[in-house]
């Protein structure tokens, strides 16, 4: 969904957490920016290089299955009620393990869902997830903190032909420039779909994407922003060459 890396994007704080452990929201956040089965795979290949990629059918039942919580994370955000009792029946077809050696030398939980099909990995993923995001409903309903999402926007050439979803209308909205400018249901420029826990004043995921809404913001403010910047930029470079 994105033309940003999150790898590189993030900032020296945020990449101190790079060697612990996945967790939903992390991994919502990464099957955001997987356009097709290839964008999994090379981030499949960086957290866990040790083990097989997964087919892509079993990529396209994670991503389903991913859909869900990101579903109920959303009305959550939306401050309204999640489905508890949809949430509950999927908890009931889980049962959890320990398991250290499946996931050495790889950034997956070691509490994964037993295996039901040999060992595969999303499947058993995908359980280990649900009870983290369960946990998290668990407390949100107890007064614990919701969810925040990034208010960074990107462009991505990619996306220009994909229709908006519903739901991301919504979160689009949300933004007074993309309203401003007519650009709410335009694909060619994005909401950036990071979420995080109870940061309530943080308007950014990180320093990257903060500077890169500046500069889009700019630049659809002021058509000759970007030309200029570039012209600066030139002539700076010219005079310290001389």
């Amino acid at each position: 969904m994105a033309a940003r890396s999150h790898v590189s994007n993030k900032s020296s704080a945020q990449s101190k957490d790079a060697e612990k452990p996945l967790d939903w929201r992390e991994i919502l956040n990464e099957e955001a920016v997987w356009h097709d089965y290839a964008d999994f795979v090379v981030w499949f290949r960086q957290v866990a290089p040790v083990l097989p990629v997964p087919a892509e059918a079993r990529y396209s039942r994670f991503c389903s299955d991913l859909e869900f919580i990101r579903a109920q994370a959303a009305l959550i955000y939306f401050d309204q009620k999640p489905d508890v009792t949809s949430i509950n029946k999927r908890l009931k077809t889980y049962a959890l393990e320990i398991d250290i050696e499946a996931t050495a030398e790889t950034r997956l939980p070691s509490l994964l869902a037993v295996a039901k099909e040999g060992d595969e990995i999303l499947d058993r993923l995908f359980g280990s997830l649900l009870v983290g995001f369960a946990q998290f409903v668990a407390d949100y309903q107890n007064g614990g903190p919701g969810l925040c999402r990034c208010e960074g926007v990107f462009r991505d050439a990619r996306m220009s032909e994909v229709p908006l979803a519903d739901f991301e209308k919504r979160y689009r909205q949300e933004l007074l420039l993309l309203e401003e400018k007519s650009l709410l249901e335009d694909p060619g420029i994005q909401r950036c779909a990071d979420f995080f826990v109870g940061r309530t004043k943080a308007r950014f995921c990180s320093d990257a994407c903060r500077f890169m809404t500046f500069q889009i913001s700019k630049q659809l403010k002021d058509p000759s922003y970007l030309a200029e910047k570039q012209r600066r930029y030139r002539s700076k470079r010219k005079d310290s060459l001389e």
